[in-house]
């Protein structure tokens, strides 16, 4: 399977470590679904470790990019968990109406709390 995945659709990357638990930790925290709080404490935990200064990658040993770095910058500000947002200054990535929605929805979370 990973053979016939490699040749029709390029390398797995899986498993997406970050990307999984950004994703699933923001579409919580945006509808509101109480998470208990050693889930949360660990996932904003690991959130934070996997960000550093210039963002966070979509999975380990890729290089950090925009959509993931905003989710991995939401996610702890949701829990009052505090991060350095100034990482989103420096992540790069596609220019896409969902990344722009992340990011934004990110810089509003942390209400812009950085210097420029």
């Amino acid at each position: 399977m990973r053979a016939c995945a490699d040749r029709v659709c390029g390398p797995v990357l899986a498993p997406a470590v970050n990307f999984e638990q950004a994703t699933a930790a923001v579409l919580f925290a945006r509808f509101g679904f109480p998470l208990p709080p050693g889930l949360t404490a660990s996932s904003s935990a690991s959130l934070r470790s996997a960000l550093g200064a210039d963002g966070m990658a979509f999975t380990p040993g890729l290089p950090p990019d925009a959509d993931d770095t905003a989710k991995a910058v939401f996610t702890p500000d949701s829990s009052d968990d505090r991060v350095d947002p100034r990482c989103l200054l420096r992540c790069s990535g596609a220019a896409s109406p969902l990344v722009t929605a992340d990011l934004l929805e990110a810089l509003r979370r942390v209400g812009l709390r950085f210097v420029l």
